[in-house]
């Protein structure tokens, strides 16, 4: 029972050892923004800060816009945006994926064909563009009072890793345990590495032989 708890305790460390993490280099404020072509001005949200793979949420509240004065619905990155900068400081490849769009509370549908990463190296994602190709529609909607946007960032490094898959560690048959041992298992996106999935799986098989 001591060397089956040695070999699990050595297992654990191997796996603590084994965690990577993906960096994500660079930041950059994002703001929600909403054109009136009444006053010929765009209403901005206050920014949230994307610095790494997750999901935000952008919200413009407080506003009065009647959706056939309105103009453009997109999120951009803020400093661009006030034409303070020029590009977007975070990884080229990273993807920007709407989750859900609401306009006064309620989901609306979104198409497909918005932009879904950095275009010319500029975070700038728009719905809605009265010039462009629209892929949400606000017919009907009336006045716009607010909008709520929630979308996930995804760089390179964690869209390609997966989670990895479970290993169990069968019942032992000893007389001095009547309980199967804890199944492990990787969470999505932690960055284990799959190089020490086989080192769990021979250790576990080991001690239960010993065991035997």
């Amino acid at each position: 029972m001591k060397k089956f708890i040695s070999v699990l305790a050595a297992v654990v460390l191997v796996l603590s050892l084994s965690v990577s993490v993906f960096a994500f280099e660079g930041e950059a404020n994002i703001v929600l923004c909403a054109g009136n072509s009444v006053t010929w001005t765009n209403e901005v949200s206050e920014p949230v800060t994307v610095n790494a793979d997750g999901t935000y949420t952008l919200k413009l509240s407080g506003i009065s816009i009647d959706e056939e004065a309105a103009t453009v619905i997109y999120m951009k990155d803020a400093a661009v945006d006030a034409q303070e900068a020029t590009a977007t400081n975070l990884p080229a490849d990273i993807q920007i994926l709407t989750k859900e769009i609401k306009i006064n509370g309620s989901p609306v549908e979104v198409t497909e064909g918005y932009a879904t990463g950095l275009s010319n190296g500029v975070f700038d994602v728009c719905w809605y563009n009265i010039w462009a190709t629209n892929y949400i529609s606000i017919e009907g909607i009336g006045e716009i009072t607010d909008i709520e946007v929630t979308f996930e960032v995804v760089s390179a490094g964690a869209a390609a890793e997966e989670p990895a898959p479970e290993a169990t560690v069968e019942p032992s048959t000893d007389a001095e345990t009547d309980k199967p041992a804890d199944s492990t298992e990787a969470p999505a996106k932690t960055g284990i590495a799959l190089a020490a999935l086989p080192m769990v799986i021979a250790a576990a098989a080991a001690a239960i032989s010993k065991k035997r």
